[in-house]
């Protein structure tokens, strides 16, 4: 029996990505015969945007439907064979190679663009923090909480064009945001008391649906945070 794979895609203001997105996505994905339901979250509300509390919200809904799920932001778009989605127990960095930073080969943790991770681990490590508001770092402590579990890394060497986006505050190059200062402190504390890191995720999460909208292919979940 085949695995389904959920891929959750953390959104918001980006409508032209959207469209290059997913028919992109949809066509690679059937083409290489992936059983695959692909939710785009949209955080609906004005607060600053939180990236890891959208993908929480995304397993929470495709959990009981799914094994494995892809956390997939919405600007990289798969270009080569080695963009691989099939099951992968533990989490696997898919994004090796990105344009955005000249196909550089991307650190085999570091657990930003794109991943896998199967239902079992990434409800041992309590999902993603919900406390990173703003650009950055909800990826290094997902990083971290996978390491702590002892949850399988591996990496496929994909490569991925990235679309052209304003700068976010926490890109290479350019000056970090305050929002991302605030969160880069958080994480260097929590990293010196480890203690508490699991008591915040999925177990914590709270969020409205505002609206869902069915398209073909995929769903969009409009959710106040």
């Amino acid at each position: 029996m085949s695995k389904k794979l959920g891929v959750i895609v953390p959104y918001r203001d980006r409508y032209e990505q959207l469209i290059q997105f997913k028919k992109r996505i949809n066509e690679y994905l059937t083409k290489r015969g992936i059983d695959y339901e692909l939710i785009v979250v949209e955080q609906d509300d004005a607060q600053l945007f939180n990236r890891g509390k959208l993908l929480n919200i995304g397993f929470n809904i495709t959990q009981k439907d799914s094994s494995y799920f892809c956390f997939h932001d919405i600007d990289m778009l798969p270009t080569s064979k080695d963009c691989d989605y099939s099951f992968f127990k533990g989490v696997c960095k898919l994004s090796f190679y990105v344009s955005q930073f000249n196909f550089i080969p991307r650190p085999d943790t570091e657990l930003g663009g794109v991943i896998l991770i199967d239902k079992e681990s990434f409800l041992h490590i309590n999902g993603y923090s919900n406390n990173y508001w703003g650009w950055g770092v909800e990826d290094n402590d997902l990083a971290l909480r996978c390491n702590i579990k002892k949850i399988p890394f591996g990496v496929r060497k994909g490569r991925y064009m990235s679309l052209a986006h304003k700068a976010n505050g926490d890109t290479y190059g350019d000056a970090p945001s305050n929002e991302t200062l605030k969160n880069r402190n958080y994480f260097d504390n929590i990293k010196k008391n480890t203690n508490n890191l699991f008591e915040d995720g999925l177990s914590t999460l709270e969020y409205k649906i505002n609206d869902i909208i069915d398209c073909k292919n995929y769903s969009i979940y409009k959710v106040f945070l």
